[in-house]
């Protein structure tokens, strides 16, 4: 169910870590515990005998299949489907034999992706063919550009879940046994995998393991399926839509609500409180890190505190407010007067996902010719 990656980009470290994994996805800890402990937990996983029932369809069959509810559900997207349903080189096999199948190997650019996978005939087997066309579609779609790992298996799973709809829209015989072969899968991810990665979140220094995708992005996938347009939903599937944007939309499909805001309003700023001002915000921006669980724990706190201040004494740091009158997050900005008055944004704090809220206040914050690269905290991008 994984992608093999062929090309292994990484910043000299052979070894990666839960941290590493979470600054990929540009995310908190805090906030993927939140999404996962309000996400959907089968409490008992389905009987093995309600998924090895077979249906009458080949390898090749199922791949259609996938392709064909693919396509009535993603009708802008036909092309590139089709496209994919026929270059897409396949091979399966009766077992996996040892081989580890199913997954689906990235070639790179100027390759098509190869899949491989086993299929003896059961309405699992089919889950897992809808699983890894999706897959394909996505990587037919990237043209070799790198996608992190949770929004691979959101294209997986997206892919999973347009099967369903489609033969429960045309009444297929199949349609309930499918319907629990999920359901069993989910039960899966969101037990042992979602232990796991609790786990490793709790300790910080666990090794990468490639199933900690699977919780995440079987959690999102299922709210926003059905929840935001289809035209949304397609962007995400092939790749156009990062992982924290994927939560902010999530927040709004009333599915669940990832972070809750526990800090109280902010009084207004008075000009004769200044110093009370200063040291409000001093306290502010470590405090929305403590919120979510994304405060630069491992700095010395003495280092922190002089950061702030020299930030502040420079008036190159705010606490960003929003329309509710609480901190949205903070920003950090230096201005090089050398490169045509060029500004970035080193450091922005957006726990509850407010990225394009925090960006739009931060750029109100410096001189009208100041041009922004606000993207400049990751200048080199990793592939896993």
């Amino acid at each position: 169910m994984k992608i093999l990656m062929t090309k292994k980009i990484w910043a000299a470290r052979s070894a990666h870590t839960i941290r590493d994994w979470l600054s990929l996805h540009e995310i908190g800890a805090r906030e993927i515990e939140c999404l996962l402990m309000a996400a959907s937990r089968p409490d008992v996983p389905v009987k093995a005998n309600c998924v090895e029932r077979s249906m009458p369809l080949s390898a090749r069959g199922a791949w259609a299949l996938a392709g064909q509810a693919l396509s009535a559900f993603f009708p802008r997207g036909q092309d590139l489907i089709n496209c994919a349903k026929e270059a897409i080189e396949t091979e399966s096999y009766e077992s996996d034999g040892g081989s580890g199948a199913p997954y689906t190997i990235d070639r790179g650019r100027d390759d098509s992706a190869h899949v491989v996978q086993s299929f003896a005939g059961s309405v699992a087997d089919v889950v897992a063919v809808a699983h890894e066309f999706g897959h394909a579609v996505q990587l037919r779609a990237a043209q070799g550009l790198f996608i992190p790992p949770i929004l691979r298996e959101m294209a997986a799973f997206i892919s999973e879940l347009a099967l369903l709809d489609y033969l429960k829209s045309i009444d297929h015989a199949c349609a309930h046994a499918i319907a629990d072969a999920h359901l069993r899968d989910t039960a899966i991810y969101m037990s042992s995998d979602f232990d796991a990665l609790m786990r490793a979140i709790e300790c910080g220094t666990t090794e990468y393991n490639y199933r900690w995708n699977y919780p995440p992005a079987r959690a999102l996938a299922s709210v926003l399926f059905g929840n935001v347009p289809r035209d949304a939903l397609w962007r995400i599937l092939i790749g156009k839509v990062t992982f924290p944007h994927c939560i902010n939309i999530s927040q709004n499909t009333g599915g669940f609500e990832t972070v809750k805001k526990h800090l109280p309003e902010v009084p207004k700023a008075k000009d004769d409180c200044l110093a009370l001002g200063a040291y409000r915000s001093l306290g502010m921006m470590p405090l929305r890190g403590i919120e979510s669980w994304q405060g630069a724990s491992y700095i010395p706190v003495g280092e922190c505190h002089e950061t702030f201040l020299r930030r502040m004494r420079e008036r190159t740091a705010r606490v960003v407010i929003g329309d509710e009158r609480k901190p949205v997050g903070h920003t950090a900005w230096d201005i090089d007067e050398t490169a045509s008055k060029t500004g970035r944004l080193p450091r922005q704090s957006a726990p509850l996902g407010d990225h394009f809220e925090l960006q739009r206040r931060a750029r109100s914050y410096l001189p009208e010719d100041v041009s922004v690269h606000a993207r400049c905290a990751r200048q080199e991008q990793a592939a896993w």
